[in-house]
């Protein structure tokens, strides 16, 4: 027998199924450590794209910082000598900008236009350029207006069915999502694939948020877990 040969333990490759297929038939049940395992690594998973989608909010964050800047602080313009009243009319005057341009995302449906306002949003309100309330109004009329106006959705969800949008991109509603909130009071929402990683979700917030299920023939989400802890 030459060398070469005395290393295969399968003369060929149907060989080598015929075998497979015998131990795939043989195999007993997994040791219980093993789907232990897998809850675990399903849960890794899941902080992992936690923090894949917190990587590309502060992307979006710090973009949106550099328009706002360029936006409401590029011109600097003579501030100190003219005293309190013109910082607050200043600060009254971002806070309308950004209203209006959030009205145009709306009446426009852009999914782009409306993150670009919550970044500009967020980047002023942590320059104290407006107040916590209206950061919480502009959070309205952005991130909420995405997640539960009908007509917002319905248009995404017939983007999908038609292969995207103009560019080519598209990703379909999916069946579940979590509405929880962040240590500010901002009200989020983490889209998942099925009812057991939207339940693994909510059960690490501690009941502070509910699940949804999209709903096609109402082209939106409906609770069908309340949460447990007052918010």
């Amino acid at each position: 027998m030459k060398k070469e040969d005395m290393s295969k333990a399968f003369s060929d490759e149907a060989e080598f199924e015929e075998a497979y297929v015998r131990f795939l038939g043989n195999l007993p049940p997994a040791w219980k450590g093993i789907p232990d395992s897998h809850e675990r690594l399903d849960a890794c998973f899941l902080d992992y794209l936690d923090a894949f989608e917190r990587w590309v909010f502060r992307h979006a964050y710090e973009s949106g910082y550099v328009a706002a800047m360029e936006r409401i602080g590029g011109a600097d313009g003579g501030t100190g000598a003219a005293g309190d009243g013109q910082d607050e009319c200043q600060e009254a005057g971002v806070f309308g900008q950004l209203k209006r341009e959030a009205l145009y995302a709306q009446r426009s449906f852009s999914e782009e236009l409306l993150h670009e306002v919550y970044g500009k949003a967020k980047m002023a309100r942590e320059l104290e350029a407006i107040t916590k309330d209206e950061f919480m109004e502009i959070n309205h009329m952005t991130v909420c207006f995405m997640n539960t106006d009908r007509e917002f959705i319905r248009r995404k969800s017939e983007e999908f069915f038609r292969g995207g949008t103009e560019s080519g991109e598209g990703e379909p509603m999916k069946e579940y999502r979590v509405r929880y909130w962040d240590r500010d009071g901002v009200e989020k929402y983490r889209e998942l694939d099925s009812r057991e990683h939207a339940q693994g979700f909510y059960d690490r917030l501690d009941g502070k948020a509910e699940i949804q299920r999209y709903i096609e023939e109402h082209h939106g989400y409906e609770t069908v877990v309340y949460p447990t802890f007052e918010v």
